[in-house]
């Protein structure tokens, strides 16, 4: 199983060629259906799941092949961007947290990974070795001040930890939260600005079912967006 998330910086229709094909796609900044299909623009892909505010920036999740999606049941939209997705085939099912995390109005003091944790929190006894948890967080520990300590980044790493979850990246490059060598977003697409916001959580013992992840380079992807692909697979 091939999965790629990218925060595309919207206008995903002109950019869907852009990337590898995949079975899961987790694209922040994206476009509804409707949008799509009003403007004659039909993806190859199987299925097309969006929330979001305005119809040509959502969270959408996209799927290919003989993988299925739906929104499960449990999902609550007060998180409306922290989003539980069944992936199914035909012998196999598990829960996907596709995430797009924003700022609360004018106080991003509460948002952010604020709305993260608690969206997760609320769901944690849905957690199951085999789900996944992917997409733009907007997080990193050096913000650890900036956000309700109840809630920040440390208090993620610490639900994950509690939960046998892990970064993927931070686990196979040995690397601490705020110390990354890497970056995922490149604040006004300056390279001057490196953060690592993005992530790949997965559960310890599937850790070895990754046999790569990889971040896209800035000279390849910078000037289709000030975010980075994630890309994964997982047997």
């Amino acid at each position: 199983m091939k999965i790629i998330s990218w925060n595309c910086n919207c206008n995903f229709r002109k950019k869907y060629a852009l990337l590898p094909q995949a079975d899961i796609l987790i694209i922040p900044e994206s476009e509804s259906p409707d949008f799509l299909q009003q403007r004659g623009f039909n993806l190859p892909l199987r299925t097309h799941l969006w929330v979001g505010k305005t119809v040509h920036k959502g969270l959408s999740i996209f799927t290919r092949g003989d993988y299925t999606a739906q929104i499960a049941d449990f999902y609550n939209d007060e998180f409306q961007y922290i989003v539980p997705v069944e992936i199914s085939t035909a012998d196999k099912k598990f829960i996907l947290w596709a995430v797009w995390t924003q700022s609360d109005g004018n106080d991003s003091y509460n948002g952010y990974v604020v709305k993260a944790v608690k969206a997760l929190m609320s769901y944690e006894k849905y957690l199951q070795p085999d789900s996944l948890i992917i997409g733009d967080f907007n997080s990193n520990a050096r913000w650890n001040k900036h956000f309700k300590r109840e809630y920040n980044h440390q208090k993620l790493e610490e639900f994950m930890e509690r939960n046998g979850f892990c970064s993927l990246y931070h686990q196979l490059t040995n690397c601490i939260h705020g110390a990354e060598q890497e970056a995922t977003i490149y604040m006004y697409k300056n390279r001057e600005r490196p953060y690592y916001i993005d992530y790949a959580f997965v559960h310890n013992s599937r850790l070895a079912s990754f046999p790569t992840f990889s971040i896209g380079k800035y000279e390849d992807w910078i000037k289709h967006s000030d975010h980075m692909p994630l890309f994964m697979e997982l047997n």
